[in-house]
């Protein structure tokens, strides 16, 4: 790695973790002539970013996945695995972690330095380095640490919007917000986050998540901003206003309708490390702060129930807003 004074790092190399849907867009939108790694097992990925002359290796440590001492880790994986992934990651390497949650199980002081960014866009087409984006929105970083400002510079703006802040934790504690709420709810009645908009049982037990998430949040002394266009508070006042609910649960509705919760994928696969991230993270706050929190405590036991049992979705649905 190469420094000029007053000046960002200039990394040589951007790898990216674990190259879902988030991963490949960011892949995709590095400017011409940035050099990239990707590190992901799926031998779908590997092929997909083959034939467009992308290196990829299945893991870290041998062949085209020796890391550099000038390389920079991207990891664009879900909250679940982003503690397991930085722990086998070099501790000089520097990381930007674009991960939902607020404790990701990685080590803060780590020597090559840690920060974040908030992902406000949504994409699908995993298996591609040409991920469609299903709902357009920010790149959120953290305008304080160098590997965030450097991640800043070397996307193209015309293929991914990239904004830096002062206050990421702001946007970080937002975004909990609205995954914590959305992403149980879509995920038991298996649709999309829009689908849950669009049903009568799912959009009150929505509401209720976000009403109990707000509390512990105010509690805390949270601040919180917009997150894709919306304020978690201000999304509180017109769902619960009679004259405004319908049109606005139907344009949420429209604006989300294909957009896929990361939390569904992991449940599907029987991992409730996801689940732990957002329902449980509300749940272990409130418990800090001395705020009950009976109806993300309730989420976590219907998740349990869809992971050992599957199907009935109808009925752990309505358990939800009971």
């Amino acid at each position: 790695m190469s420094t000029r004074p007053d000046a960002a790092p200039v990394f040589s190399r951007a790898f990216i973790t674990r190259a879902g849907a988030v991963g490949s867009q960011l892949a995709a939108a590095l400017r011409g002539g940035i050099e990239v790694l990707v590190i992901d097992p799926d031998a779908r990925v590997g092929v997909a970013f083959a034939a467009r002359c992308v290196p990829h290796a299945a893991a870290i440590g041998s062949g085209s996945g020796t890391l550099r001492s000038s390389d920079i880790a991207i990891l664009a994986t879900s909250a679940a695995r982003a503690g397991a992934i930085a722990a086998v990651l070099p501790s000089d390497l520097p990381i930007v972690c674009v991960s939902n949650g607020l404790d990701l199980g990685i080590d803060p002081h780590r020597p090559g330095g840690l920060s974040f960014g908030v992902v406000e866009f949504a994409a699908s087409s995993p298996a591609t380095i040409h991920a469609r984006c299903t709902r357009p929105g920010w790149l959120t970083l953290d305008r304080s640490a160098a590997p965030a400002t450097w991640l800043a510079a070397a996307i193209n703006r015309a293929r991914q919007r990239t904004r830096l802040v002062p206050d990421l934790i702001a946007h970080r504690c937002s975004k909990l917000m609205l995954n914590a709420s959305l992403d149980p709810v879509a995920t038991v009645i298996g649709g999309t986050l829009g689908d849950v908009f669009r049903g009568r049982e799912s959009f009150a037990a929505f509401r209720a998540l976000l009403a109990e998430a707000l509390v512990v949040s105010d509690a805390s002394g949270w601040s919180l901003v917009a997150v894709q266009g919306m304020f978690p508070a201000r999304m509180r006042r017109v769902f619960g206003t009679p004259v405004l609910i319908t049109n606005a649960s139907t344009i949420a509705g429209i604006q989300a309708k294909a957009v896929q919760s990361t939390l569904a994928r992991e449940i599907a696969r029987g991992d409730l490390g996801e689940a732990d991230q957002f329902s449980g993270a509300i749940v272990r706050q409130g418990a800090a702060v001395g705020v009950a929190t009976p109806a993300y405590t309730r989420v976590l036991g219907v998740l349990g129930r869809l992971v050992r049992a599957g199907g009935g979705r109808r009925a752990l649905a309505r358990q939800l807003i009971r």
